[in-house]
């Protein structure tokens, strides 16, 4: 809108900027409440990408935006996870991505090079995005901005089928999801928290260090991987016995044990439940139903140049 714009509140088009998305969601969620639903279904559930102050009331969750198909912590895979715990940390309990991504590129030209490229979606990136999912509140899968040229979860029956393990175990955990939504609700606490949400033990730089690591409710410890072509991965874990849920390898810490090496197949994200909890029988189900898992060998190809696509052209921008 024109900044000379006066709206009806008596404010400017420039003052009421950053309300527009809570407005939005306002009158969204308001307008699906007088719709006659059928008399058992009457309950919605509204997400947005946009937000402001009070947005939470309205809307339910929030997806952390149009991420490029790629490995970048700058706009790809590696930034999701910090997105969605600062959104829980102002207040959107409930946050998700898009399974796979959602931004591409073909014949991608930088200004001043004759060169050209392409940033699409492999195999691999889609499968490590959605085993992150699994332990977030929301799996939902997205074509992507070019669904004929991005890797599908229907590509093949291969990749259907290591998509179908990944709900399956997205089902087991219901229960224990269910307390967490609860808690998110009724409390308001993020349901993908950083671990030092839970524990105010760790310096400011020692929480930086785990940025790429959540918490799923207080139980469960995800260190998703976020690099191609790679089987093993480095985490941290706070004080507490913590199982690992692939193996049932179990880690007595007494405050941090940092940097150690867990095998991180596709497939197998690096999870961690604690001991004494009340749903370790879920969890130990999910090791004896869905340990056991096909070599994955299709690793990406050009993930060196695709992951850093959001820095070039950030690094052209500032430039011109």
């Amino acid at each position: 809108m024109d900044d000379k714009i006066i709206l009806a509140d008596g404010r400017s088009a420039i003052e009421a900027h950053n309300d527009y998305p809570a407005l939005f969601a306002q009158t969204n969620k308001e307008a699906l409440e007088e719709f006659s639903f059928p008399e058992n279904d009457k309950e919605t559930f509204l997400f947005y990408r946009a937000g402001f102050t009070n947005s939470n009331k309205y809307a339910q969750s929030s997806w952390v935006g149009d991420q490029v198909v790629d490995w970048s912590k700058s706009d790809g895979l590696g930034s999701t996870i910090p997105a969605s715990v600062s959104l829980g940390m102002s207040g959107v309990s409930i946050t998700h991505q898009d399974i796979g991504l959602y931004t591409s590129v073909v014949d991608q030209k930088v200004e001043g090079s004759e060169t050209s490229f392409d940033v699409l979606r492999c195999k691999e990136l889609l499968l490590r995005s959605a085993e992150m999912s699994v332990f977030t509140p929301i799996m939902r899968t997205h074509e992507g901005n070019r669904p004929t040229e991005n890797w599908q979860i229907y590509q093949d029956d291969d990749t259907i089928e290591r998509y179908a393990r990944l709900v399956d175990i997205h089902s087991q955990i219901s229960e224990y999801m269910g307390s967490v939504m609860q808690e998110a609700y009724t409390l308001g606490y993020p349901a993908m928290r950083s671990i030092c949400f839970e524990y105010d033990i760790f310096s400011a730089d020692e929480c930086e260090d785990m940025k790429y690591q959540f918490m799923l409710g207080t139980d469960l410890i995800v260190a998703p991987v976020i690099e191609p072509k790679v089987e093993s991965w480095e985490v941290t874990l706070p004080k507490g016995n913590w199982i690992h849920l692939w193996s049932s390898q179990k880690f007595i810490v007494d405050r941090m044990l940092k940097g150690q090496k867990i095998d991180a197949k596709v497939g197998h994200p690096p999870v961690f439940y604690r001991e004494e909890s009340n749903f370790s029988t879920v969890f130990q189900d999910i090791r004896k139903n869905y340990a056991e898992i096909n070599k994955f060998e299709e690793f990406c190809v050009n993930s060196a140049l695709s992951s850093s696509f959001s820095i070039i052209l950030a690094v052209f921008t500032f430039l011109k």
